[in-house]
């Protein structure tokens, strides 16, 4: 708590950073209640990089809205039917700021946040990869590192295994619903609310699969199709590793209306031939650019959870196989399908 009281202490003509790291279990959130409790009226707001986690804070009693929510408009739309959202002023945005779920944040969100708000207290899992993107180097040296797992998460047994994959032991079942298994038929992964894995090859082969098993056809997104954003567009309020609900399309306009993990988005621009593809180069002011949400990398998972998920181990060689491990095993909430290929 003293990390935070020496924010608060920072000049407010001088901007100011603190930054807390915390492994899974260790009492983040726990911390950031209390901290909240203990500041009422120091007009403290707390945000995180998806809707999906602010979502687990609120779960949890604490406040909180996105990053995007807190730095945006509401968008207004033109005569072309899209949407266009404007930054806020300083006026407007707390003085103090709580980012949860730091550890995704990229260069260009920070400088965002930092430019527009003095005090920003960053919390975070420093077990985690680093974030899609340009690396900011937030959590590579907390001021403060939280590494006890308390005796309640102890029990639970996708937390056990998440670090024993962070210290790098051998993986094996600890319960049913924790359960490591080789090669499964792509039948059984269908059933799961993602499968997260390590290559875009392997995701591109599970998306048409599972999308074909659902029952969905064609090279247009239909109603219920789950899909993820794959390039930052402020302009349209969507973000490099959102995922989303299709809950309306125009296949003639090319606009699909979505329920994304940060609310909903109407009219937005896509375009059909990028799904199951490699991403296309930047077209600025064209559509935007989506894919498959059934299957989706590691990379891009960071800052979601999902209830049921399966995991299939594919590491390359330039990555931290102890990190990419842990922060894969963290997204699952009530259970964890960890498939080893060879």
């Amino acid at each position: 708590m003293e990390l935070f009281a020496d924010l608060l202490r920072e000049p407010t003509s001088k901007r100011a950073r603190r930054v807390l790291g915390g492994y899974a279990g260790t009492g983040k959130t726990t911390i950031i209640a209390e901290i909240l409790r203990r500041h009422p009226n120091a007009g403290v707001a707390v945000c995180t990089p998806t809707g999906k986690a602010a979502h687990v804070l609120r779960s949890k009693g604490v406040h909180a809205v996105t990053i995007h929510s807190l730095l945006y408009y509401p968008p207004t739309v033109t005569d072309e039917g899209l949407e266009f959202a404007h930054v806020r002023s300083r006026s407007e945005l707390p003085k103090v700021l709580i980012v949860d779920e730091a550890s995704m944040l990229n260069a260009q969100i920070v400088e965002d946040i930092e430019r527009r708000i003095p005090k920003v207290l960053y919390v975070g899992d420093h077990g985690q990869l680093e974030p899609v993107g340009d690396d900011p180097g937030i959590m590579r040296d907390p001021d403060i590192r939280l590494e006890h797992i308390h005796r309640q998460a102890e029990g639970s047994p996708i937390i056990r295994f998440a670090h024993i994959a962070r210290v790098g032991e051998r993986l094996v079942s600890l319960a049913p619903e924790c359960r490591v298994t080789g090669p499964e038929p792509l039948a059984e992964l269908s059933g799961f609310d993602v499968v997260l894995v390590g290559f875009n090859e392997t995701r591109h082969k599970l998306n048409a699969w599972i999308r074909h098993k659902r029952g969905f056809t064609g090279p247009h997104p239909q109603v219920g199709e789950q899909v993820i954003c794959l390039r930052n567009d402020k302009t349209r309020r969507v973000w490099n590793g959102m995922t989303a609900s299709v809950v309306a399309v125009d296949p003639v306009r090319k606009l699909f209306d979505l329920l994304t993990d940060g609310g909903p988005r109407r009219n937005v621009l896509y375009d059909p031939t990028q799904f199951g593809q490699a991403l296309a180069g930047d077209r600025r002011g064209g559509p935007t650019a989506w894919d498959w949400g059934y299957a989706i990398t590691v990379h891009k998972a960071q800052g979601s959870e999902w209830s049921r998920i399966a995991v299939v181990e594919e590491i390359a060689s330039s990555w931290d196989d102890q990190r990419w491990r842990y922060t894969a095993a963290t997204r699952a909430k009530n259970e964890l399908r960890w498939i080893i290929k060879d």
